[in-house]
């Protein structure tokens, strides 16, 4: 499992260049990308809307199964994770996910609750993101590895 995780684009333009230099991950972007969603489209990458790219409400929040995880993808909006995140953990459970990730607050955090795991990659606005890799979980920004996260329940099948 190899995954890209990236959310509050907000046009950064360095943004496709580093999505083709990842074109063996599974890319997941977690809204306010703040550019044409045929991009993303063309891109062949999984995404949610934020709340600076809300045209309409459809695609706010998606689950989706890799290598047999569930995976919850909001922006977080929504949820008002700027406030509380236990709205977004009661979502998280309610759905049965295994990974639960969100962006919105710009600020990269990971931590467990009750076997599930939550993930803010930051703001790659502000040159932040995370990767799911084996059994890991890391956070970069400006391309420095910040925090690494191995996790505890083995998620890779």
């Amino acid at each position: 499992m190899k995954i890209l995780i990236i959310s509050d684009i907000h046009n950064n333009k360095n943004f496709i260049d580093f999505l083709k230099n990842h074109s063996d991950f599974i890319i997941i972007i977690l809204g306010d990308f703040i550019i044409n969603e045929s991009i993303l489209k063309d891109l062949n990458v999984i995404y949610v809307k934020g709340n600076c790219d809300l045209k309409s409400y459809d695609n706010i929040e998606k689950i989706i199964t890799i290598n047999n995880k569930i995976f919850y993808l909001v922006h977080g909006h929504t949820l008002n994770v700027k406030y509380t995140l236990n709205n977004l953990i009661y979502r998280a459970f309610e759905v049965k996910s295994n990974f639960c990730l969100f962006g919105h607050t710009h600020i990269q955090e990971c931590f467990i609750e009750e076997n599930v795991y939550f993930l803010n990659p930051g703001a790659f606005l502000n040159n932040e993101y995370a990767y799911i890799v084996e059994n890991t979980i890391y956070l970069y920004k400006n391309n420095k590895l910040i925090k690494k996260i191995n996790m505890l329940v083995n998620y890779d099948n």
